[in-house]
């Protein structure tokens, strides 16, 4: 039988990656890949989007959209930017997820003001592929 490699939850990497770094901890930004009407701003919100495998049961190229929510566009703007450049340092970093071997830009910046909100909240809205492979247990 072949081996089966369970691919890792990408959003949650994500997540955890941003929440765990200093720049964005000392602007106080709330990242989530969970919509909170009531969360503090400036909010990223991490959620995947699509993705097909390259190679069977082995390497995920997903599609993430972030969004950058916050009480101005200035700031909206600013922290966008800031995790487009985190982002570009995640491959190769420790995590408990998967190995990331590249993330690459899929949509550029994008001035989308939420309309979910009266009245519409500022955001940007951005997408990376990030390419990723389960962990393998170098014990076995």
């Amino acid at each position: 039988m072949t081996e089966l490699f369970l691919m890792p939850d990408i959003e949650e990497l994500v997540v955890t990656y941003l929440s765990s770094l200093e720049p964005l901890s000392e602007l106080n930004v709330k990242v989530s890949d969970e919509v909170q009407q009531n969360a503090r701003f400036p909010q990223v919100l991490i959620g995947r989007i699509g993705g097909v495998g390259m190679s069977p049961n082995w390497l995920d190229p997903a599609r993430i959209q972030i969004d950058v929510r916050a009480q101005t566009k200035r700031v909206a703007h600013s922290v966008a930017v800031l995790v487009r450049a985190l982002l570009e340092e995640l491959p190769g970093t420790d995590n408990d997820f998967g190995v990331v071997t590249d993330v690459t830009d899929d949509l550029g910046l994008q001035w989308l003001p939420d309309p979910s909100v009266k009245p519409p909240r500022p955001r940007y809205v951005f997408g990376v592929i990030v390419r990723v492979h389960p962990l393998v247990d170098q014990g076995s």
